[in-house]
């Protein structure tokens, strides 16, 4: 697989999956599970580009800090087209989502390229054996 396909692919993907989570949150009802979630699918979407991609750590964090923002923006336009009056501290909301998604994504990244430069250390070492 082409590795700009497999970037928007697995961008596209935590979108989604951030947005399913917003969408199961009850109107301001955000707990630690929430939270855990939308920083899971950022660790693992920047863990996956990063060991796979060959794509610099700072596009993999910033893409999917993005991605998080699109989803919450699109949760926000969703709720707002059926309630007018709800998200009245909408900008706390993108704040929060922009916290968690980096710090998922910021360690995401340093790991998958950790273990991205292990692979192909191995793999040189085993063609000059």
């Amino acid at each position: 697989m082409p590795r700009d396909k497999l970037f928007w692919i697995v961008v596209c993907a935590e979108a989604l999956v951030c947005f399913a989570i917003w969408r199961g949150v009850p109107h301001a009802k955000i707990h630690m599970s929430n939270l855990l979630g939308w920083g899971t699918a950022a660790f693992l979407s920047a863990l996956v580009l990063a060991m796979f991609s060959g794509t610099r750590k700072w596009i993999i964090a910033v893409a999917t800090v993005v991605s998080s923002l699109v989803a919450n923006i699109a949760n926000i336009a969703y709720d707002l087209a059926k309630d007018p009056t709800s998200h009245n501290l909408f900008p706390f909301e993108l704040f929060m989502t922009t916290v968690v998604a980096a710090c998922g994504a910021l360690v995401g990244a340093v790991i998958g390229t950790g273990l991205h430069r292990k692979a192909q250390r191995d793999a040189s070492s085993r063609t000059k054996n």
